[in-house]
């Protein structure tokens, strides 16, 4: 992509949801949004990507780099399952990875438009310019849940049976709701919900007939030069009804005997992580357990970094930190047994990584969470939460917290 302009659109906002509508047109597209939120080592840049060439599908026992042997731009997700030997059915037909090469690329400033292209950015602006608003009205979806109350209760108490035990410290155990049938807008989806839960690492994904409509406060993994950067999140707490039950909720959290054991355990999880790839004595927590306020609730949220080798390459790093811990539990591979034995279908990219790799080898990627997973072909749809499961939870409150994860997706889509 060579050629490169700014422009300076008299309506900025308007602009940026006519260029959702437009990437629509094409095969692949990745919208990322921070929606400038302020955030320790930044949120993601409002950028859009859009390609008609076919995407990259990586399937077990291919690694990244393959993909990243050619030095561009790279936008898509990483699964759950990525690297590992399938152990469930087809998960709405996403692949363990999937990454496209941009033919455009839309960078959004306060002001301005940089549209970078290997045809005319001048075509691009004036396509997008002459995109109609039209609202498309989305069918409410009804949801099967993949565990009632009681059973997700019960599978708590077993899980706390090998914790007990010792068999492991931490699990992070998840329940989905599936919709057949399912008629959305797609983008229409994707604006509600990240106003009504705008987040650092929104973002919009279309792979073929696969949509992504992520939600995400977490940051998965970072790299900037030799900086590396993770924030995993452990502890949740709803917002008041007003200042004084805010403030109360915020002093819980902060104060939580287990909500901060937690966050500790997979604050160190990750540092060994890291500490594998990263220069001896390099790998540090920035900040330990804060908490972080957005617009429906409170986030207990921590800040590893370190350094790597210069000749560090991205795959490295993913293969020695994926899955991240905080969708894992801790010691890592121990947990993972544990959720492929007690969650009845595999996560497909529920609870995986999505972002991007630009030329230079650097990365930014979320934790796919709070995110809807939708086969516009098969009109099938599905969302998962979950939660931390500790000697000390409760499993009814466990229960609420997903209930609390999941309000906004299922306010969206009319359940």
């Amino acid at each position: 992509m060579h050629i490169k302009k700014i422009f300076y659109p008299s309506h900025f906002l308007d602009f940026q949801k006519k260029a959702i509508c437009w990437a629509e047109r094409f095969r692949n597209f990745q919208y990322l949004n921070g929606n400038e939120l302020p955030y320790l080592h930044s949120s993601f840049p409002v950028l859009l990507a859009v390609s008609d060439q076919h995407s990259f599908a990586l399937s077990f026992p291919a690694r990244l780099t393959e993909l990243l042997r050619d030095k561009d731009w790279w936008f898509g997700y990483l699964g759950y399952g990525y690297g590992q030997p399938p152990y469930h059915s087809d998960f709405l037909g996403f692949e363990e990875g999937e990454f496209f090469k941009p033919d455009s690329m839309l960078t959004f400033h306060s002001n301005a438009i940089e549209i970078q292209s290997v045809d005319s950015p001048e075509a691009i602006y004036q396509e997008i310019e002459a995109v109609q608003l039209v609202g498309k009205p989305s069918r409410a979806v009804k949801f099967a849940a993949q565990h009632s109350k009681e059973e997700y209760v019960q599978k708590v108490e077993q899980i706390k049976s090998h914790l007990r035990r010792g068999n492991v410290y931490q699990v992070n155990f998840c329940t989905r709701f599936d919709a057949e049938n399912a008629k959305i807008a797609v983008v229409e989806v994707y604006e509600k919900l990240n106003s009504l839960s705008p987040m650092p690492f929104s973002s919009l994904l279309k792979v073929g007939d696969k949509y992504i409509i992520c939600a995400s406060p977490e940051r998965y993994l970072k790299k900037i030069g030799t900086e590396v950067v993770s924030q995993p999140i452990k502890g949740t707490s709803p917002r008041g009804k007003g200042d004084k039950e805010d403030m109360a909720n915020i002093d819980y959290l902060q104060n939580s005997p287990k909500e901060r054991a937690e966050n500790v355990m997979i604050v160190d999880l990750v540092r060994n992580d890291l500490s594998q790839v990263c220069i001896p004595g390099s790998v540090k927590v920035e900040k330990l357990c804060e908490v972080r306020t957005f617009q429906s609730l409170h986030q207990m949220i921590s800040t590893v970094v370190g350094e790597v080798p210069s000749d560090c390459l991205p795959e490295q790093l993913i293969n020695a930190t994926f899955p991240m811990g905080s969708m894992t539990g801790a010691p890592k591979i121990r947990a993972m047994e544990l959720i492929q034995e007690f969650e009845k279908q595999e996560r497909g990219p529920f609870s995986g990584a999505l972002g991007y790799f630009s030329p230079n080898g650097d990365f930014d990627f979320n934790v796919l969470i709070r995110s809807v997973f939708y086969n516009a072909r098969s009109q099938q749809l599905s969302f998962s939460v979950g939660s931390g499961i500790t000697v000390l939870s409760d499993p009814e409150a466990e229960y609420e917290e997903c209930l609390l994860k999941a309000s906004a997706i299922a306010q969206v889509l009319g359940s």
